[in-house]
């Protein structure tokens, strides 16, 4: 079977931030059309900074980011914002805005400043709330709105641009694990849909749940990417997060899940749970 041709490429790509100037390190990432590419690593590897320079809000001093083959740094705003929808960790919103008016946001790609809103985009707006199952929310405020549901709605906005990749900055950060669930859904969602989406997650058992692309960093670099069940290995785990970890087979996927080994003293851990030949034998 023929490889999906990437949608996104980093070549060589370094980048800094104020007061640490190569967070990112001659970075080569590839990120396949229609995949759902997770961005795992410890904290503060580069996963953010590697999502905002493929969103080009972070500039590389070497190296360069192609979109469709096609440089990075060529695009027009206007057309950049057409080809990626970037959802950051903290999105601000105005008070009291409406779940449909904060989704619209997301046609301005499309429309001018002035322009009134045509079919064209109440249609996109409906089609990005039903998709994250938000459109019984529409007409609330968002502020009233659980965590689970504000991120599907920010995602709602994302999808609004119809663009063909949609980059996501942590989406399940801050989030219960049941609305963890719903977002990554919705994100797996979206791949069956025909886009590309890129998150950067923390949760590698739900990475490897979710994604059929795993990129690993560590200190500005990669140091792995591929399919999870190649990817997500012990020593992967212990090398990249200083982890001894078991990776068993998740029972309701097959992909890999990460179990840390018990790390505390005898004298703290639970004792063992009995097994049938442990119990006592019945008096007849």
């Amino acid at each position: 079977m023929r490889a999906a041709e990437p949608l996104l490429q980093a070549e060589g790509v370094t980048v800094g931030r104020p007061g640490r100037p190569e967070v990112l390190r001659s970075v080569d990432v590839t990120v396949p059309a229609g995949s759902f590419t997770a961005v795992v690593g410890p904290n503060g590897c580069g996963k953010s900074t590697l999502l905002l320079t493929l969103a080009r809000i972070l500039r590389p001093t070497a190296g360069r980011v192609l979109v469709q083959g096609r440089d990075l740094a060529q695009f027009r705003p206007r057309d950049l914002a057409r080809t990626l929808a970037l959802l950051p960790q903290q999105p601000e919103a105005p008070d009291g805005i409406l779940v449909r008016d904060l989704v619209l946001r997301g046609r301005q790609p499309h429309r001018g400043a002035l322009t009134p809103v045509r079919a064209a985009d109440r249609a996109a707006v409906e089609d990005a709330l039903r998709t994250t199952g938000t459109l019984d929310l529409a007409d609330g405020q968002l502020a009233r709105l659980s965590g689970g549901q504000r991120q599907r709605v920010w995602i709602a906005m994302a999808l609004a641009q119809q663009t063909p990749a949609v980059l996501l900055d942590e989406p399940t950060s801050f989030l219960d694990v049941a609305h963890q669930v719903d977002v990554l859904d919705t994100c797996s969602a979206l791949v069956r849909g025909g886009r590309t989406v890129v998150a950067v997650l923390h949760d590698l058992s739900l990475a490897a749940r979710y994604a059929d692309h795993v990129v690993v960093l560590r200190d500005g670099a990669v140091v792995a990417a591929g399919f999870p069940d190649d990817v997500v290995t012990e020593r992967l785990v212990a090398e990249v997060f200083d982890l001894p970890a078991r990776v068993l087979v998740d029972p309701e996927t097959g992909r890999p899940l990460v179990v840390p080994r018990d790390r505390r003293p005898p004298a703290l851990a639970p004792p063992p749970v009995p097994t049938v030949e442990d119990q006592p034998c019945p008096h007849p």
